[in-house]
C-alpha cells in the first residue's frame, strides 16, 4: 500500500543511526531521496484522496452489514478523515562530539565528548555493516538463483545494479573496499544477460564462480556475514 511504500522507500534510501528511529541521509544520496520520497508521497496523498471520497459509500455499506450493532457515531465525517492521515519528514544535524555548548566543568565536558563520540563510532560501524549487508544479500540472491537454475528476469538483474550503484552514494566513511566490491558488482554481475543466463550454461556457471569469488572475499574479511 502507499504508507508501506513511503517506509520502503526512507528505509531504502538511508541507513541505521539511533536507537530512537532516526536514519542518516548520506549526503551523496540526497537528490535521489528527495525525489524517491517526494513521488512516494505524492502517491501517499492520491490513496487518501481516494480513500476519502470512497469513505461515505464505505460508512453506508459498514451499515447495511453490521444492521443493529452499527453505530454511526463511531465514524468520523469524511472532512475529519482527511487529517488522520499524513507523512512527515524531519531532518536534523549529525552531533559532533567537539560541540558540547555546556557549562560543566572541563572533566565533566571531556567525558560527555568522548561518550558522543563513542555512540557515533558505534553508529557509523552499524551503518556501514549494513552498507556491507545489502551488497552482499544482492548478491547473494543471485549466486542462489544462478546456482539453482531458477528463472532470471532482467529486472532482477537491474535490482542488483541499483543496489550496487546505491552503495556507491551510501558509502558515509568513502572506505574503499567497499567502492571496489561494489564496482566488482557493476563490472561482472550487474551486466549480465538474464535471457543469455537462461539459455548458456558455460555462461551462468562463469557468473556464478564471478559471484562466489565476491562473496567469499567479503566473508573472508568479515564483511558479510548471513546468517546461517
Amino acid at each position: 500500500n502507499a504508507a508501506q511504500v513511503v517506509r520502503t522507500t526512507h528505509y531504502k534510501n538511508t541507513l541505521p543511526w539511533s536507537d530512537d528511529g532516526w536514519r542518516i541521509l548520506p549526503s551523496d544520496n540526497y537528490m535521489v531521496y528527495s525525489e524517491a520520497m517526494r513521488k512516494a508521497r505524492e502517491r501517499f496523498e492520491e490513496a487518501v484522496e481516494e480513500f476519502v471520497q470512497e469513505y461515505p459509500r464505505l460508512v453506508k455499506l459498514a451499515a447495511t452489514r453490521l444492521g443493529s450493532m452499527y453505530n454511526r457515531n463511531e465514524y468520523p465525517r469524511a472532512e475529519d478523515v482527511v487529517h488522520k492521515f499524513g507523512t512527515d519528514l524531519q531532518f536534523g544535524p549529525v552531533p559532533i562530539s567537539e560541540d558540547i555548548r555546556v557549562h560543566l566543568p572541563e572533566a565533566v565536558r571531556r567525558k560527555i565528548a568522548k561518550d558522543v563520540k563513542a555512540r557515533m563510532q558505534s553508529a557509523i560501524e552499524i551503518a556501514m555493516q549494513e552498507a556491507w549487508d545489502r551488497l552482499g544479500g544482492i548478491v547473494d540472491e543471485l549466486r542462489g538463483k544462478l546456482e539453482d537454475g531458477k528463472f532470471l528476469r532482467e529486472s532482477f538483474i537491474g535490482k542488483v545494479q541499483g543496489v550496487a550503484e546505491a552503495m556507491g552514494r551510501m558509502n558515509i566513511t568513502q572506505d574503499p573496499k567497499l567502492e571496489t566490491t561494489r564496482k566488482q558488482v557493476l563490472k561482472h554481475l550487474a551486466t549480465l544477460d538474464a535471457k543469455n543466463m537462461r539459455k548458456d550454461d558455460k555462461a551462468r556457471s562463469t557468473a556464478l564462480d564471478k559471484a562466489d569469488e565476491i562473496l567469499e572475499k567479503m566473508k573472508a574479511a568479515g564483511y558479510y556475514n548471513p546468517a546461517e
